[in-house]
């Protein structure tokens, strides 16, 4: 019998093909979806990560969006399921980085949290901008 191996719903797994600020890619893991999701820039990283958030409602926004279009633009809701045994997250890692990063609280329109980096915390960050700096 195999043990589930436990990640938190309020954290991802961030595997960078490209580290440097202008070619910010890579695939991102969470407890929704095996495959993970492709990104290709911090732009698409920050809202993939949004919406994955929301869909989790966790942790749950502090304001709420305002928006002329109510359908997603990147995740197919119906094609994501919460998965109990997590075991195939820690299998991923990226050629240029590695990174779990654990969003605490979504408030203020941004996020706080830490990233970690081989189980070591590299840094807490207070908002999306210092989660750049300690990324790239």
């Amino acid at each position: 019998m195999q043990k589930n191996i436990f990640y938190p719903k309020n954290a991802i797994r961030l595997c960078l093909a490209n580290q440097k600020q202008e070619h910010f890619d890579g695939i991102l893991y969470s407890c929704v979806r095996k495959e993970g999701f492709a990104f290709s820039n911090f732009t698409s990283f920050i809202m993939l990560t949004d919406e994955i958030l929301d869909y989790l409602g966790t942790p749950q926004s502090f304001q709420e969006r305002r928006s002329f279009n109510t359908k997603k633009r990147h995740l197919c809701i119906d094609q994501l399921m919460i998965h109990e045994d997590c075991s195939y997250i820690y299998e991923q890692s990226g050629k240029a980085g590695t990174y779990d990063i654990i969003i605490t609280t979504r408030q203020k329109s941004d996020w706080q949290g830490i990233v970690k980096c081989r189980n070591k915390i590299l840094g807490e960050f207070k908002s999306i901008l210092e989660l750049m700096y300690i990324l790239i």
